[in-house]
Formats: C-alpha cells, structure tokens, sequence
C-alpha cells in the first residue's frame, strides 16, 4: 500500500510538472492547483474562507504569490503558463480580495474607475473604412460585479450624474 501510495504521487507529481514547470516555487506551485480546469468560484470561496479560520495570514501569503501570478501574465514567455487559468484567477482574486485600484469601490461607495484616456485620431470600423474619433476616455477594466451590485443597490442610480 505504502509503495503505491508513492508512486501515485510521485506520478501526479510528474504530471504536475509537465503541465506546470519545474521553475515553480511552493506558492506559485499551489496557485496553478487551485486555478486548475474545473475549479468553482464557490469552492475556492469557500476553501479561502476555511483558510482564513485556520490561519488568518495564509491568504495574504497567497495574495502576494497572485500578485507574481499576475506579473507573469503580461510576460510573453510566462503567460501561456496562465492563460487558460485566467478565468479562476480572477475567482481567486475575488475571494482572496481585489484591492487594485479601478476593481472595487471608493470609502464613499461609488465604483472605483480608473480612466484611461484614448487620443483622437483615426481608426479602422468593421466595414473597413477609415473614421475618426475624437478624444475621449474609458474604463481600464471591465465593470466588477462588485462595482454593479453597488450601482443596483441605489434606488436613484439611473438619475444621479456620480454614476
């Protein structure tokens, strides 16, 4: 039992690192588990919950082994690596929290919107001509679920100009 109890792992082991690399240090090893195809939203929610109970600092750990994660997907020669995770990441983040700036909310409750301003100038529309535009600016990231629920929450949010 013992002896086969070994070679499983050692053979999960070898298929970890083929799919992952052998460069992984412990954390970042860890994260390309819990990110890995099939993970839930919910369940990773629900283990960083029980984490937290067990040892508080343990997601801030791994909070700091996504923010490398992160890094290495705006590396070419990283980001394959995460690519295909980049879905369960974000459901990671979320449950580990997201405090980057343009993510979440402002102390008064309004969404937190990083604005990036895209010059005037021409560009090519989808029948092929060439139009022009001019300045204007635009959220760096996509609206959060988070940034939403706060706007469904405020009754006169359609009518008030802060949103």
């Amino acid at each position: 039992m013992q002896k086969c109890r070994k070679s499983c792992v050692v053979a999960s082991q070898t298929k970890w690192r083929a799919t992952a690399g052998p460069d992984l240090d412990p954390r970042t090893a860890l994260l390309h588990t819990l990110t890995g195809e099939g993970r839930e939203a919910a369940t990773l929610s629900a283990l960083i919950e029980r984490l937290r109970t067990i040892d508080p600092l343990a997601p801030a750990w791994l909070r700091a082994g996504l923010d490398q994660v992160l890094a290495q997907l705006a590396d070419p020669a990283q980001a394959p690596r995460w690519h295909s995770r980049r879905t369960r990441l974000g459901d990671l983040l979320a449950a580990l929290g997201d405090d980057r700036a343009g993510v979440g909310l402002r102390p008064d409750g309004l969404p937190d919107i990083v604005w990036q301003a895209v010059p005037a100038g021409s560009f090519h529309w989808q029948d092929g001509a060439t139009r022009e535009t001019g300045a204007y600016r635009i959220a760096r990231y996509p609206v959060t679920n988070a940034q939403y629920l706060a706007f469904t929450q405020v009754k006169e949010a359609y009518e008030d100009d802060r949103w």
